[in-house]
């Protein structure tokens, strides 16, 4: 008998504030995107604002603790978490990081990761390759 495939949900460490953000997008988080979506077409409900947890911050561990909860009551398996190697420093690793030093949440993961030079966001970064 085949097992059926599981659910594993990606895990963006965007939302909470980190200086380099600050310095390149004037205080940028995903939640400035969220908070300031119009509408492109009739019908389109926009902004659509954040139900169960708010505008949460990633760096609060009882927001992971909750979030894992609801992953897990939706039939999510796990988390996998998206990993920042940008110019050669992590950038965006503070919830990982955490998860890891403190075991919490307890709920299964793996990582995928993003290495990149800067110029693919645009920040004009000059790098050796």
């Amino acid at each position: 008998m085949e097992k059926p495939p599981r659910l594993i949900a990606f895990y963006l460490p965007q939302y909470h504030p980190i200086p380099e953000n600050d310095e390149w997008w004037a205080r940028f988080h995903e939640w400035t995107n969220v908070a300031r979506a119009k509408p492109l077409f009739k019908g389109h409900y926009q902004p659509r604002i954040p139900a169960d947890l708010g505008f949460y911050d990633l760096r609060v561990p009882e927001v992971r603790e909750a979030q894992a909860e609801l992953a897990r009551d939706a039939g999510i398996e796990g988390f996998c978490y998206w990993h920042y190697w940008f110019a050669g420093k992590r950038l965006l690793e503070t919830p990982f990081t955490e998860v890891l030093r403190s075991g919490n949440p307890d709920f299964p993961f793996c990582l995928a990761w993003l290495i990149t030079h800067g110029k693919e966001f645009g920040l004009g970064l000059q790098t050796e390759h």
